[in-house]
């Protein structure tokens, strides 16, 4: 099974069973009960839901065998390594310039003199286009920023047309996220 988790700086994982510190292709081994949130291997099948546990800077996609438990947006396995680690700025930076982009029009309709999430867009995508210390700083900030009026232009789909409208939102958010990761993965010459 394939999933995905995030990493301390070190690689190790602050809420897997013992502290684990990973290394790419090396399969880790749970001996005892395995439990949910408790014992265990832990990653979430989906790249969206993963995005609930970020509990460090480094994205992996890992696979998992022997037991394994599911739970609604992650799973915990007895044995699991780390595949590949996927360039998570890159894809947080796109992802979020997707989402601000996806609401803009909303956004500038209900706030028309509010040109931040516009520049924070334009500031991330030159950072894209050529990464610099410079505009990676403006690239960090407009990303927060873009993605603030994302959740926001979201919410307000959300009161307008309630449950049909956020779930047509979510669904799109989980289809660009895992484009960008198929696109990067492709990029780094690995598949997903």
């Amino acid at each position: 099974m394939k999933g995905f988790k995030f990493l301390e700086q070190d690689l190790s994982s602050r809420n897997d069973s013992k502290h684990v510190k990973w290394k790419l292709d090396k399969w880790r081994k749970h001996s005892g009960r395995l439990e949910i949130c408790q014992a265990g291997f832990h990653a979430s099948e989906d790249p969206y839901d993963s995005l609930k546990y970020v509990y460090g800077p480094r994205w992996c996609m890992v696979e998992a065998k022997g037991k394994i438990l599911k739970d609604s947006n992650k799973f915990v396995a007895t044995e699991m390594r780390l595949v590949t680690e996927l360039p998570t700025k890159r894809i947080a930076v796109r992802f979020a310039v997707a989402c601000a982009r996806h609401t803009l029009d909303r956004f500038e309709v209900k706030f028309p003199n509010d040109k931040r999430p516009r520049n924070a867009i334009e500031a991330a995508e030159k950072w894209l286009n050529s990464p610099s210390q410079q505009a990676e700083s403006a690239a960090e900030s407009a990303a927060w920023s873009a993605a603030r009026s994302a959740e926001s232009a979201a919410g307000s789909a959300e009161s307008a047309a309630e449950s049909a409208a956020w779930s047509a939102e979510i669904k799109w958010q989980r289809t660009q996220l895992d484009k960008i990761i198929a696109e990067e993965l492709k990029a780094l010459g690995e598949t997903s």
